[in-house]
Parts: structure tokens; C-alpha cells; sequence
């Protein structure tokens, strides 16, 4: 699937089981944007460690708890944070 493919693009990591998990409404007009947003759960194996394939892109990976996400949050994800949404 298209998230399988971005995750292992973005992370070099290899997910299984890719499924729906979430879907966002956000509309942004100060910033002039409005995403709806999809959000994908999947399982890697525990000792998986993620690289920066695209360094333009992104300054880092790391696993975080899911109550412990740094700030600032991209909207869509503090939104879904917020939302009390289970840990994956």
C-alpha cells in the first residue's frame, strides 16, 4: 500500500499490516491551507530503528511514547493526540 511504500521512502523502515486508523478535518485559514488527513497504523519489529532517508526533508527519527509527543505538533497529529485515540 501507498503508507507501506512512505514509510519504508521515509524511515527505511518495513511495516506490515498496514490499516486505517484515523481521519482528520483541518481546516487552517491562517495559514490559508486545509488538510483531511489520514491516518495509517502498522506493526514493524520492536528493535527497528528509523534514518533519515530524505535529510532535505527531516532533521531526525526517534520513538516516543504516544502521551509523550514533542512540540510542536504538526495540526493534524495534535489534533488526533487530543482526541484520546488509544496508543497504537
Amino acid at each position: 500500500t501507498c503508507a507501506v511504500r512512505e514509510c519504508e521512502e521515509e524511515t527505511g523502515i518495513r511495516v506490515e499490516r498496514a490499516c486505517f486508523a484515523a481521519v482528520t478535518n483541518d481546516p487552517m485559514p491562517e495559514e490559508g491551507k486545509h488538510y483531511v488527513t489520514v491516518i495509517m497504523a502498522a506493526v514493524c519489529p520492536a528493535d527497528s530503528v528509523p534514518r533519515v532517508m530524505e535529510p532535505e526533508k527531516c532533521e531526525g527519527w526517534e520513538w516516543v511514547a504516544w502521551d509523550a509527543l514533542p512540540g510542536p505538533l504538526f495540526h493534524p497529529l495534535a489534533k488526533l493526540s487530543e482526541s484520546g485515540l488509544p496508543s497504537p
